[in-house]
């Protein structure tokens, strides 16, 4: 059997219309193991009727990464900067705060930055 492979592009809407041009055919959506959480299955949810989706989540990485650092996640604040800008993580700064921030290619650098930037303003 035969599967066409398509890696996701950007920006990330197109790969969603890609996915909702395809409905009625079996597609596959490989994504990190929140689906539900931040995820392209709470995204496509809402373009999507859910009797038309199985949704298989696993260890999402905010699990992995509380697990490794031994933090109960219900006492950490959770931010997604993936397709999102960084100034999101403005909200969950405070001081003692435990965060977990899912990034991408550029975020870090530009959350370095921008804690960098609102230090030298105060």
């Amino acid at each position: 059997m035969h599967a066409d492979q398509r890696a996701w592009p950007s920006p990330f809407k197109d790969g969603l219309e890609d996915i909702i041009a395809l409905r009625g055919r079996p597609v596959a959506v490989l994504a990190s193991g929140g689906p539900m959480w931040f995820g392209i299955g709470a995204t496509l949810a809402r373009r999507i009727a859910l009797e038309e989706m199985i949704v298989i989540p696993s260890t999402s990485a905010f699990q992995l990464a509380a697990s490794r650092m031994g933090w109960s996640l219900a006492e950490v604040e959770t931010v997604s900067l993936h397709g999102r800008p960084v100034e999101r993580l403005k909200l969950a700064l405070a001081p003692g705060a435990r965060i977990l921030a899912l990034t991408v290619a550029d975020s870090p650098r530009a959350v370095a930055d921008m804690l960098v930037e609102s230090r030298i303003r105060r």
